[in-house]
């Protein structure tokens, strides 16, 4: 579970700073599921890793 860091968010750059890294997290989550789905329901499970790649 991630915290937040009330003090840092007291700016307009510490919110967007949170958000990207936020953001980064849940695409890297989203990314690691869709390609568990692929690789569970495809015909051919060896493209998912090409079409959706590891998180970075």
């Amino acid at each position: 579970m991630r915290t937040i860091d009330l003090p840092s968010l007291a700016n307009s750059a510490g919110v967007i700073k949170e958000l990207a890294e936020t953001n980064a997290i849940l695409r890297s989550d989203m990314r690691t599921l869709l390609n568990g789905f692929c690789k569970s329901y495809s015909p051919k499970p060896e493209t998912c890793d090409v079409t959706i790649p590891a998180p970075k």
